[in-house]
């Protein structure tokens, strides 16, 4: 099946307007004691970590349908992260806003064992499911057989670091950056995925930097 690049690179775009637009100062900011909270781990283990980003980047109005209850172990619905980029493309006000830099994440579908390490890592802002915040998603790629696909997300680079460190913990390495993808290392997705992201990295990346 042949990639719609050219939609996919205008959403790419319209999920960076999007994300400058909506990223809020107390996103950024270092959280309050009423930000960390404590979980238990083992018998007589608990970690605390901050959760000040899980609502970051996280719009109602983009609210993905049944998330987070069907979207477990980055179950991917292609259905509704269509319907959830053309909403967005809908409510994109059409004024101009300064763009923040960032990095295009890659998520291998079903690659997650959905035993939440990232969430602690990156305060929230890498959920449960092992997703990236839906107002980042800019494009579903799907593969020739069932679960082989990938989601791409754009991540504003103030938060690169808490992705970066779900990305560290990750017992499966479901995440990656897209402009990581032809370093010589072991990623999580399989050869489908890795066949995705790779061309993905040459459309949305390769050709930028010619």
């Amino acid at each position: 099946m042949q990639i719609p690049w050219s939609a996919h690179v205008q959403a790419l775009q319209e999920a960076q307007h999007w994300c400058s637009q909506h990223l809020k100062p107390e996103h950024l900011a270092v959280p309050t004691e009423k930000d960390i909270i404590e979980i238990h781990v083992l018998d007589h283990i608990y970690i605390t970590h901050a959760t000040h980003l899980e609502n970051c980047l996280r719009s109602e109005v983009l609210h993905p349908e049944n998330y987070p209850d069907e979207w477990d172990d980055a179950r991917m619905h292609p259905d509704a992260i269509v319907r959830l980029i053309e909403k967005r493309h809908h409510l994109l006000p059409l004024s101009e806003h300064g763009l923040i830099r960032g990095r295009i994440l890659c998520v291998g579908e079903e690659t997650d064992t959905a035993m939440g390490e990232g969430v602690p890592a990156s305060d929230g802002l890498i959920d449960n499911n092992y997703l990236p915040p839906w107002d980042s998603w800019f494009a579903y790629l799907a593969g020739n057989e069932p679960s082989s696909g990938i989601l791409l997300a754009w991540i504003p680079e103030p938060l690169e670091h808490k992705v970066q460190a779900a990305l560290e913990v990750a017992a499966t390495q479901p995440l990656i950056w897209l402009d990581q993808i032809n370093q010589p290392h072991q990623w999580g997705g399989n050869p489908m995925q890795e066949r995705l992201a790779r061309e993905a990295y040459v459309v949305l990346i390769e050709r930028h930097q010619e």
